[in-house]
């Protein structure tokens, strides 16, 4: 067999037997990218011999055939080949490398507001995750958050629903119902819920995370306004206008203080204000507030991100409501164009940009268009 091939002695055949043990951790017969396997064999900073030998490793697999190219910077461990070298090549931390690597990248593009461009490794990340099931440590949670938080990224609640609530019950046991990662659990699950319309069920978590960040990090830590923000947007969502804002207002106080007047986040809680003002019919109040959280994510952000369309699409709804459509037509537009690139012709946020441009044509009497 190829296994046979590479010997116990050889830096670079030891660097390709823990490689494999690695590949054959994730999904069986999928391609990932080069890059990412090499991450799972971690080298010291600054260590260009045994970053060499790594690669070198990558490459001795690819010629004794046991890894196959699968694009031009992708690879792909065979089914069959997966299942033999699971048995084969005992690494007692790969699995736990292999996870952390996942769970890293997937938090990054979340962080960023890119969930989507992990779409690709979503098998892999799905895989891992639902191979962790039935144990209660905290990287197994965190393989839950991260899957719930790509599949509510692509508008599939009811998925990310049952993912974030397996979190939340290892966090209780692992950490216990009073940690800020509870809490950011029981947040996650009050967003999906919200979404899919179960407001009653949704505030009970809300309120719950609110009153653990407030108890463990304090009443004005940028965690806790993000709790009150969520807070406000149900009541909101509820038509409970005056009952949302004074959460609104403490959250973009707090964040103001703690992270800024030119913060993506005091930027959201500017919107969220603009939006609630809009609501109640008061335009000319909302527009600066909308103007501003713009001018933040375009400075922040950059003016192809997801939260600029959204920023421009708020702005493109305000212009509507007051009639001016020449004007909203150029935020619709740009919303729209953001939102395909960036999150695909298929996302929800896509579809809604086609329907304000859609109805703001007909409201011009553009039939045609």
């Amino acid at each position: 067999l190829s296994l046979d091939q590479l010997t116990d002695g050889d830096p670079i055949d030891m660097a390709a037997r823990a490689l494999l043990a690695r590949a054959a951790c994730l999904a069986p017969g999928e391609p990932f990218p080069q890059e990412l396997l090499e991450a799972t064999l971690a080298v010291a900073e600054g260590d260009d011999e045994a970053a060499l030998t790594r690669s070198d490793g990558v490459a001795r697999l690819l010629e004794v055939g046991l890894l196959e190219r699968a694009g031009d910077d992708s690879l792909k461990l065979h089914r069959l080949l997966a299942r033999y070298a699971a048995r084969s090549v005992v690494d007692e931390v790969a699995l736990g490398q292999v996870e952390s690597v996942i769970d890293m990248h997937s938090e990054g593009l979340n962080r960023a507001g890119y969930p989507l461009q992990w779409v690709p490794m979503q098998v892999h990340l799905r895989y891992l995750t639902d191979r962790a099931a039935g144990r209660d440590d905290e990287r197994a949670a965190l393989l839950c958050n991260n899957l719930g938080y790509l599949l509510k990224a692509q508008g599939d609640y009811a998925a990310a629903r049952l993912y974030y609530e397996r979190a939340l019950v290892i966090n209780e046991q692992a950490l216990g119902p009073y940690h800020p990662k509870t809490a950011q659990n029981l947040n996650n699950l009050g967003y999906v819920l919200k979404a899919q319309g179960y407001y009653a069920t949704a505030r009970l978590y809300y309120e719950r995370a609110l009153a653990i960040y407030e108890q463990m990090l304090g009443t004005d830590h940028p965690t806790t306004a993000t709790s009150l923000n969520n807070l406000g947007a149900l009541l909101k969502a509820q038509g409970d206008y005056a009952a949302a804002r004074p959460y609104y207002e403490r959250a973009l106080k707090i964040r103001e203080q703690t992270l800024g007047t030119d913060n993506p986040n005091t930027a959201t809680s500017l919107n969220n204000l603009g939006a609630l003002l809009k609501a109640q019919g008061d335009y000319a109040a909302a527009r600066p507030y909308y103007e501003r959280a713009l001018s933040i994510y375009e400075q922040t952000l950059g003016k192809n991100h997801p939260d600029t369309a959204g920023s421009l699409n708020n702005l493109g709804a305000l212009l509507d409501s007051m009639g001016d459509y020449a004007g909203a037509r150029p935020y619709y537009e740009r919303a729209l164009a953001i939102n395909e690139q960036a999150l695909g012709p298929y996302h929800p946020n896509t579809a809604q940009s086609l329907n304000n441009l859609g109805y703001l044509l007909k409201a011009q009497g553009d039939y045609a268009a």
